[in-house]
This record gives structure tokens, sequence and C-alpha cells, in this order.
């Protein structure tokens, strides 16, 4: 077994994505956590090699002429420069042998050469609710990392939610959010949006539960969240975006975002939800949400499985998943290796 890098534009890339694609789908089945892959997502995250935020390294484990892991390391540009993100999968049939700890090394082995003092990585964990994560906790501790939060994860069923008990909800939401518009949109941020999203974008570090991890606010303006939208375009992913206008401010209070995979369209998955702290108590995140589910409904009819998660002590958040109807589908524990 050898552990060679990526190349994205060598000859064999074609081949060596479909084979790197096929091992992480392949994982995923194998362990049943979450929603399947989207496809067209992993082959483009493995090409991008002209990504503005984040610089990516990807290594595969190759035995003969078959790939049989892959570990990926991906490296903030701007912000948290202190920080590195790795993911390891192995295929089902070839664990146990030593691979995902030589990925792993090689991936701290660049973190550690380009300067990184923190490095991070999630594993689901079982859900009795036990920190050590199970098998990934124990591979983890095995490697020097140790446990930073948990993030537990929700799924809904969307045709099985209670119709009239989500019309009492919206109405209710509606009664405390009556100074503030919904408006979404599907794909690009319109230009009268753009300002305000990036505001609230801006504070979303600071705002998100990341443990006892040191993490930096971002700095977005309009021009970078337009050079993201470029260069997510091709990645097979549309993005639903519901946000909460100040009437008389104009304002953007409130938002939430729901990635649609083309891949998958059965299943969605909300991205970030998040209320400025000085619109909160007006129950614009229920708003936001109910909001999203109805225009699934209306405009993406093909999905029925809807995925979130939130830090295990964010119990606002919990309790609206809970009111939403969403359950409990298992959990992912993050933790953190530095020196």
């Amino acid at each position: 077994m050898e552990i060679t890098a990526f190349a994205p534009g060598a000859p064999d890339t074609d081949r060596l994505t479909t084979e790197t694609v096929g091992v992480i789908v392949a994982a995923a089945d194998h362990d049943g956590f979450g929603a399947p892959p989207c496809t067209t997502l992993l082959s483009f995250e493995l090409n991008e090699t002209d990504n503005p935020e984040f610089h990516r390294d990807t290594w595969l484990a190759r035995s003969g002429d078959e790939t049989v892991g892959v570990a990926w390391l991906i490296r903030p540009a701007k912000e948290n420069r202190h920080l590195a993100r790795l993911g390891v999968v192995v295929s089902p049939d070839r664990r146990r042998e030593g691979i995902g700890t030589a990925l792993v090394a090689r991936c701290l082995e660049a973190a550690a050469a380009d300067g990184r003092r923190v490095v991070t990585a999630d594993g689901a964990a079982p859900e009795d609710g036990d920190d050590d994560g199970g098998v990934a906790g124990a591979f983890a501790r095995s490697l020097g990392f140790l446990h930073v939060h948990r993030t537990l994860w929700w799924r809904l069923d969307l045709a099985g939610v209670d119709r009239e008990e989500e019309d009492r909800l919206r109405a209710a939401a509606s009664d405390r959010s009556a100074d503030y518009d919904l408006v979404s949109w599907v794909g690009r941020i319109p230009d009268a949006r753009a300002a305000g999203f990036a505001a609230l974008v801006s504070i979303v570090n600071g705002e998100v539960p990341h443990g006892d991890l040191e993490v930096e606010d971002m700095v977005v303006d309009v021009a970078r969240l337009r050079a993201d939208e470029r260069r997510r375009a091709p990645s097979g992913v549309a993005v639903l975006y519901v946000v909460a206008v100040h009437r008389r401010t104009g304002e953007t209070a409130a938002y939430t975002t729901v990635r649609l995979p083309e891949t998958t369209p059965a299943h969605a998955a909300v991205g970030i939800t998040l209320v400025h702290p000085e619109h909160r108590g007006r129950r614009l995140g229920l708003a936001v949400k109910l909001e999203a589910h109805r225009l699934l409904r209306e405009r993406r009819p093909a999905v029925r499985w809807l995925e979130t998660g939130n830090d295990d002590t964010n119990r606002h958040m919990i309790a609206i998943n809970e009111t939403l109807g969403f359950v409990r589908d298992g959990s992912v524990v993050t933790y953190r290796r530095e020196w």
C-alpha cells in the first residue's frame, strides 16, 4: 500500500476521481450515517484548484491498481490560518490495516509544515450520549486527538409533517415577527440583498458554538459573496435562501439556507440558520425555517428528507427542531489535535 497525492488535471485524474468517489460512497452506504453523498459535489471538490477561501490537499491510499482510502486536508486561506480540517475515508473491506492511520499522518505532516497549530476532524458517534465517540472516537484518541464538541444530527420527513400543526406554528411566528418580511430565492443572491446578507454571514463564527476552539469571524463583503457563488456554480448543489428583512430599516435580521444536491434529489440539508442578536425574541428562526419547508414542498416536491445539525449546547435550536418535527438521526463529534 502506498500513499500518493491526488493531482487534479493529471492524465489519470478522471479514473482516480471515479475510484475515489466510489470509496466515499461505499463507506457512506456501509456506515449508514446521514444522506447519501452527492457524487457531483465530491468530484467538484476533488478537482477544484482555484478556491480563494481554502487550500485543499488530497491523498489516496493505493493497493496495486485500486484506491482503498482517501484523506483530505483543508486549510483556510484568509481568516483562521491557525486551523486546518482533515477528513479520512477507508474502504469498508480494508479497515483495520493501518490505512487510515497512514493517511492521517500525511495530513498532520502537511498541516504542521504549513504552520497550522490546530487540526480538527469529525467522526460519527453513538446515540447514547457517550462523548468518546465510539469507534471513531477510539481511532481519534489513538492519534492524539481530543474531544471538542458534539453536533446533533436531525432528519425531517417532509411528507409526514402535520400540516395543521405547521400552519399553527406559522401563524404564531407571524404574529411575533409582524415587522419583518420573508424574502427567498434559489441561486444568486439578489443585488438588493447582497450587502445585508454579507453582514450577517460575517458574524456567523462568533454566534455558532465551537466548543473551546478559537475561531475568528469572517470579513465578508459583496465581492467575496460573488466570488464564492461563481466558484460553487459547477458543484452540483443549488442553494435555497430565506431571509427575514426588517421592514422599517431594511436590515437583514435572520436567514436560513438549504442545500439541494442534484444527484440525490430526495434529500436536502439545512446549512446555517442565524438570527442577528439585536433581532432575537421574535420567532424569526422558526419563521425562516417554516418558510423554507413551504418552499421546498412548492418548488422542489422531490425533496422528502431534510437534514440539519446543531451543537448539543444550542438548546434554543434544539427546541425549534423538535417543534418542527425533526427526529434525531445520529451525532458527530469534532476532535482536535494541536501542537
